[in-house]
């Protein structure tokens, strides 16, 4: 059995490895309100394990969810390899201590964890556990974890644990089993988060972090969404990924937050279905524009391959006048047939320009496309300015500091806010150049049917150049036969 870690007194999250998801692309600006009190963060990643299966995945994951919460404000406090129950306990002590309640609380822990008789513990890497009885003096309750943080009265406690791995101690008779229990005493004003339901084992991934965080990572800053959003995203990318694999993973939530929280900036929100809709308009667009390339390195391709036929027809013509004589009537029809392959040519030219143009306006779309990926960043860089210019403004007027230092503050929040109405507007652009790409499909369909003229042509060409193979000599008539130029 693996433990995924539960967390007391507010806010607990479980990350079984997973993998990344996508950000919005559009938000609506707002003014976000003020967040009171501080962010503090205990992140753990245990992989060297002596006695039991060692980890890949643990302490990357730790590495990086410092890394993130580190932009996102919070004050965090990375361990890794933590040897000894006692290690542990004063980690978690320290952490707790600096807590205030109205501050937020974040815990995350990945590594081995197991369940026993209903309660949830985890594994330090020299645990050496031979029996069930000497899981409670090698490893940590996570009840510890809850109670710690109750007494600390946190205003929302957050806790992310990755131990719903295969139990690392299956061997042992009295500790076998899978997956997690149901945490039995959980604390009000809290989240508790599994990567996956209780009783089951959840997959570690392929690639340098595991499936479950992997997804936490990528949604965890995205702009305008609440904790309990950005929990159900995670969820959606789990499950989805795994279900490639053959396996339902559902990751597991309890919920008895009643407050909003926001990693970053409540007041800019998206639903869940313009979010959505975002990523599929994105999604066509792109396969659109792949469609369109190969459209077009098409139809080159065969207008370069009936230049060449011509070429090579307007000398048969030339080898067959020098080297045969023709009757009046034959030269007459292939004079004939042939001035109209060359009108057929020209309009052929025609297309090639058009294609031409097309092509530009392929390139130009897509460079519009690089512009609108760097304008969604500037808006979300813009929008955590916002949100961190805002704490200051509280924070300074509650230090009664002078009037022209939090003017300047205001100004320059407000600046802020007019840029991001300026990048909205372009957003708009962008949509009107999704509506360009659909003109140019109905052209594209245009095309297709004068390709399909275009064969018909060619069978014609074909059947000209046979003729001009077989073409008996007879009647020898002084008729100077003069192709017209390409």
């Amino acid at each position: 059995m693996t433990l995924c870690k539960l967390l007391s007194a507010g806010f607990f999250m479980l990350a079984c490895h997973g993998a990344m998801a996508q950000a919005p692309q559009e938000v609506k600006a707002e003014h976000s309100p003020v967040e009171v009190g501080k962010r503090y963060a205990l992140v753990i990643g245990n992989s060297g394990y002596k006695n039991a299966m060692p980890l890949p995945n643990p302490v990357n994951d730790a590495r990086a969810v410092c890394d993130m919460l580190r932009t996102l404000q919070f004050t965090v406090d990375c361990r890794e390899n933590l040897k000894h129950r006692g290690a542990f306990k004063e980690a978690i002590s320290a952490f707790t201590k600096k807590v205030k309640p109205t501050d937020v609380a974040l815990f995350y822990y990945a590594g081995h964890g197991v369940e026993l008789e209903g309660e949830n513990y985890l594994i330090p890497t020299l645990a050496d556990i031979r029996s069930k009885a000497y899981v409670e003096d090698e490893a940590v309750r996570v009840n510890f974890v809850f109670d710690e943080l109750a007494a600390a009265k946190a205003r929302l406690s957050i806790v992310i644990l990755d131990a719903c791995r295969n139990n690392p101690f299956a061997r042992i008779r009295s500790v076998s089993g899978t997956g997690l229990a149901i945490p039995n005493s959980i604390p009000s004003g809290s989240i508790i988060i599994f990567p996956t339901a209780p009783g089951k084992t959840a997959m570690d991934g392929e690639g340098q972090n595991g499936v479950f965080t992997s997804h936490l990572l990528q949604h965890i800053a995205t702009t305008g969404i609440s904790i309990e959003e950005m929990f159900k995203r995670v969820i959606h990318g789990v499950r989805n990924e795994s279900m490639e694999f053959g396996i339902e993973q559902i990751p597991w939530m309890n919920l008895s937050f009643t407050g909003e929280f926001c990693f970053v900036g409540c007041g800019t929100r998206i639903s869940a279905a313009d979010y959505a809709n975002v990523l599929k308009a994105k999604a066509e667009i792109e396969k659109t524009t792949q469609t369109l390339q190969g459209e077009l390195a098409t139809r080159e391709t065969e207008l370069q391959q009936f230049k060449t036929r011509m070429v090579i027809m307007q000398q048969q013509f030339e080898t067959q006048q020098k080297s045969q004589n023709l009757s009046t009537t034959e030269l007459e029809n292939l004079s004939k047939q042939r001035d109209e392959l060359v009108a057929k040519t020209l309009n052929l030219e025609t297309q090639e320009k058009e294609l031409s143009r097309v092509k530009r306006e392929l390139e130009r779309l897509q460079s519009q496309q690089t512009d609108d990926t760097k304008r969604e960043k500037d808006m979300a860089e813009a929008r955590a300015r916002i949100a961190l210019l805002e704490q200051k403004i509280n924070q300074q007027e509650t230090r009664k500091i002078g009037e022209s230092e939090l003017e300047a503050l205001r100004q320059e929040r407000d600046h802020l806010i007019q840029n991001n109405a300026d990048l909205q507007k372009h957003q708009k652009i962008n949509e009107q150049s999704q509506q360009e790409l659909a003109v140019l499909q109905k052209r594209l369909l245009e095309y297709d049917r004068q390709r399909n003229e275009l064969d018909d042509y060619k069978q014609k060409l074909s059947r000209l150049e046979e003729k001009l193979k077989d073409a008996a000599v007879s009647t020898v008539k002084d008729a100077a036969f003069v192709p017209p130029a390409f």
